[in-house]
């Protein structure tokens, strides 16, 4: 009997792969290097080869020093890559100033150190023109386990690279535009969450980084946040907080990119709180509902919306027949009672509808003084 050839292909062929054959995927361990000094890393091209470093990720990656050995220790905060000086090469950024690349990285050289005060150590740090004037500025938190979000503008004087800062966010509500103000700032990333062609900062609170004790405000509610960057006409500049969640935060790292391919950035975090996707969505809205959505920023004393000066109330008792009570050995006031009765008096004498704040002051010999803002 002659045994056609493709019975007989088909038959080699099995016994080659199985019938119901399945892709195994497997991963194979590198270590790139014995020792690492960083809380962060940051990949760039810096030998100009258009590949993030190194040559071959195959195998163990090469040292090579920029610097004498300064004794960073092994747990180095604030530290990033990017073009400071806008000649076109890669230089290295970090809290006490940048390093700037020579022109030929042949022998190692020792790159030059240009000192500038950066904070007191952050996260990962960025080189971007932050206000359009054509020169890169620099953006880092100021404290990886403190407090502090900032900006440094760039300009030049007799040829040199000198910087301005510029507060973000720091230990006081007061010290950000909308009132904005949380811990451990220990990871920034920096991509245009909006689409508007301007890079926004990506950040939040590292919750509990050293556990439950030492740290400031570590029990304070892990915060995420996009900043979005507004440009003015005038090189203003203007980072404006939206919240994406409170109880996750940031790690040692925070990235942002599109994971689920809609076009839209979104935000991955693993910490002690877990490991967390955040998903960016966008849908239209009417422009009540975007308006409301929107944060406000704090009213400046002085502006149009400000608070009115404090206004005294005790000449309006006797219009309003209120009497100041008096409560203990000490002659003080029932606060509670007479607050909850200037509140209604105050209601229904401005017509109901107003916010009203009512305050009264502890000095010693005008105990039930109360006063009234808007």
């Amino acid at each position: 009997m002659k045994i056609p050839p493709s019975l007989v292909l088909a038959a080699l062929l099995a016994a080659i792969v199985p019938l119901h054959a399945e892709e195994l995927r497997t991963f194979r361990h590198l270590q790139l290097h014995d020792q690492f000094w960083s809380e962060g890393a940051n990949f760039g091209d810096l030998n100009h080869d258009g590949k993030s470093d190194a040559s071959d990720p195959a195998k163990p990656w090469v040292f090579h020093a920029i610097s004498p050995n300064n004794k960073y220790g092994n747990f180095t905060h604030g530290m990033g890559v990017g073009d400071v000086n806008g000649d076109g090469r890669m230089d290295l950024i970090e809290k006490d100033g940048w390093w700037e690349q020579p022109a030929s990285l042949a022998g190692d050289p020792i790159w030059v150190q240009h000192k500038w005060p950066f904070g007191g150590g952050g996260a990962q740090m960025y080189a971007y023109d932050v206000n359009g004037d054509g020169l890169p500025d620099i953006i880092t938190s100021l404290a990886a386990h403190g407090f502090g979000l900032a900006w440094y503008e760039q300009y030049r004087e007799d040829g040199e690279s000198k910087f301005r800062e510029h507060l973000i966010m720091g230990k006081e509500p007061a010290e950000n535009k909308y009132g904005v103000k949380f811990s451990e700032v220990h990871a920034l990333d920096l991509v245009d969450m909006d689409g508007d062609g301007l890079k926004d900062i990506v950040t939040g609170k590292r919750f509990w980084s050293h556990g439950r004790v030492g740290d400031p405000d570590r029990n304070d509610a892990a915060v995420l946040y996009w900043f979005k960057l507004v440009r003015g006409a005038d090189k203003t500049v203007d980072f404006i907080p939206y919240l994406i969640d409170d109880n996750s935060g940031v790690g040692t790292q925070v990235v942002a990119g599109d994971i689920n391919g809609d076009g839209l950035p979104d935000v991955i975090v693993g910490n002690k709180k877990g490991a967390f996707i955040h998903f960016q969505e966008k849908k239209t809205v009417p422009k009540e509902e975007w308006k409301k959505a929107q944060p406000k920023p704090l009213k400046a004393p002085g502006s149009a919306t400000a608070n009115p000066p404090a206004a005294d109330l005790r000449p309006n008792f006797e219009r309003w027949q209120l009497a100041l009570r008096k409560q203990g050995a000490r002659n003080t006031c029932s606060v509670f009672a007479t607050v909850g009765a200037m509140e209604y008096a105050v209601a229904r004498n401005s017509g109901g509808g107003n916010e009203q704040t009512l305050t009264y002051t502890a000095a010693k010999e005008r105990m039930c003084d109360l006063f009234w803002v808007e």
